[in-house]
């Protein structure tokens, strides 16, 4: 018999009482534990569910820096398409510009040049029409005569 321990009649009282506060401990302590373990998976669950929201609010956060982010690509990239076209354009007013400057020298040259012409058959025409005059007066003359 000395697995067991010997309970004294006299004493056999407060074994029961001490017993009995020992389990009311184990009790209190296995409630706490239970307490315990529920506040810690509501604590996990409330920290998911934030987990998941800030996730949530990440995801759209970035969506909209996404899209921002696409639609000034293609506005660079429009811009840049446009400067193109306008260099083209730049490009081919400059050349019009030329042919048109070149033009206009040429014309001024044929100016220069038909003013000459016509300058010098004015000189003619005044030389012939002396000698028209000329003519006549010889002719009078001779009419006269």
């Amino acid at each position: 018999m000395g697995a067991f321990p010997q309970v004294n009649c006299a004493t056999g009282g407060t074994a029961k009482a001490q017993l009995a506060e020992e389990k009311e401990a184990f009790e209190q302590e296995k409630k706490s534990e239970e307490w315990g373990l529920k506040g810690l998976k509501k604590k996990l669950r409330a920290s998911e569910d934030t987990l998941a929201e800030e996730r949530r609010k990440w995801r759209m956060a970035c969506e909209r820096d996404n899209k921002q982010m696409f639609a000034v690509r293609t506005k660079i990239t429009n811009l840049k398409v446009r400067v193109e076209e306008l260099k083209k354009s730049e490009s081919d007013y400059k050349d019009k510009y030329d042919e048109a400057k070149s033009h206009c020298e040429h014309v001024e040259v044929l100016q220069v040049e038909l003013s000459q012409q016509i300058i010098t058959k004015d000189k003619d025409l005044a030389g012939k029409d002396v000698e028209i005059a000329s003519f006549d007066v010889a002719c009078a003359r001779r009419k006269k005569i």
